[in-house]
């Protein structure tokens, strides 16, 4: 296996936009080639994030966006579709990694976008479960923000969490966001704000939640010996593990098995322990998801997610600052460009180029993301870890 940095990134606002997933996924790739100052000749393969359902456009996606960037005129190249719900576009990256890293490619590219917000959310989110083909749970309803909030309360009875620290996640994820000029929401809200919006899956209120986003983001993967032809200031990816769930009716809703087991993984690849992580981008599509992930990472131990959040360590600042872009809580989610819009926080963090964001000195990013519910258990989870 050969190593393999990334060497441009590109990113779109999250958020509601007028345009459509094709012209967002050319504006972020263009942005990615200036990034890496290439013109996108050199480019071998492309993997391309897209979930779809819910998109006016339903599949490829990919070639549209290649093609209106310029690429495909210049070879024909292959272009993949990778659709795994919510970590579309984390698997997209992965399946790039694993071309450059076995030799398969010299340099290829990982697209992510997604256009969400031309629905209804109710209409979303019928979509998004009922696409299960013969899914009961979806049929019946059973969607992740009914999910979610069996999770808030288990932990809450089990580990004495309170509504007052799920808030502060989403307080926490606001203040991030609002000084990041690429979130959909650029706002400060308050503990109070939290627990008097609407509930929506009590404990959980809305601002406990994601919206769903449009945005596209893309990232330029190069084998290591061709750095040095792009960039002096190159990211390298120390661990790419995915895994899907067991499904099996023996898990228990809050263990989080399989992140768990994808991070010990990641972690032995990079070669780190999780006090290695300077900063964590996690799949937060709803504040318990961030508690959880928190715990499962190995950043504190089960059952203490909210009083590390209390106590300040998921912060800029603190231990170990989780969500530094906002998250999907205040950044935004939109589906097949999430996994890559992490990565592209992940690259800038790393760079020194992030901002009022910007964590000091940061050496480990860690980026996780999380695909689908099927028996109240993710169906994919992927971990990613960048470092300088």
């Amino acid at each position: 296996m050969r190593g393999v940095a990334i060497v441009g990134v590109g990113q779109t606002k999250f958020g509601v936009s007028t345009e459509t997933s094709r012209s967002l996924g050319v504006k972020a790739l263009l942005d990615a080639l200036d990034d890496a100052g290439t013109n996108g000749r050199e480019i071998q393969a492309a993997y391309v994030g897209h979930y779809g359902l819910l998109d006016r456009q339903k599949g490829l996606i990919g070639h549209l966006v290649l093609s209106d960037a310029g690429i495909t005129q210049r070879s024909p190249i292959p272009i993949t579709r990778v659709e795994d719900a919510c970590s579309s576009g984390a698997v997209a990256l992965r399946e790039a990694y694993i071309a450059v890293a076995g030799g398969f490619y010299d340099v290829a590219v990982a697209l992510g976008v997604e256009k969400m917000t031309h629905l209804p959310t109710i209409e979303a989110l019928t979509g998004m479960a009922q696409g299960r083909e013969q899914d009961i749970e979806g049929v019946m309803g059973m969607n992740p923000i009914g999910i979610y909030g069996m999770k808030a309360r288990l932990h809450m009875e089990r580990y004495g969490t309170s509504e007052e620290q799920l808030a502060l996640v989403a307080v926490k994820s606001y203040k991030n966001a609002a000084s990041n000029p690429y979130a959909h929401f650029q706002k400060n809200i308050t503990k109070e704000d939290v627990l008097n919006s609407p509930s929506i899956s009590p404990p959980l209120h809305r601002y406990n939640f994601c919206p769903f986003s449009d945005g596209a983001a893309a990232a330029i993967l190069v084998s290591e010996d061709l750095v040095k032809k792009y960039t002096d200031t190159p990211v390298y990816v120390a661990a790419s593990v995915q895994k899907s769930g067991f499904f099996d009716d023996s898990g228990d809703l809050l263990t989080e098995r399989v992140l768990g087991d994808t991070a010990v993984e990641a972690y032995e690849k990079a070669g780190i322990s999780a006090k290695d992580v300077d900063l964590a981008e996690v799949h937060d599509a709803s504040s318990i998801a961030e508690i959880l992930a928190y715990e499962a990472l190995g950043f504190c131990p089960e059952g203490e997610g909210g009083k590390f959040v209390e106590e300040g360590q998921s912060q800029i600042g603190g231990s170990t600052p989780v969500n530094a872009s906002g998250g999907l809580t205040a950044k935004g989610h939109p589906v097949g460009a999430t996994g890559l819009g992490q990565t592209f926080e992940a690259v800038k963090q790393l760079r020194g180029e992030a901002g009022k964001i910007q964590v000091p000195h940061p050496e480990y990013v860690l980026t996780h993301t999380m695909g689908g519910l099927y028996r109240g258990e993710e169906c994919n989870k992927v971990v990613h870890i960048f470092k300088r």
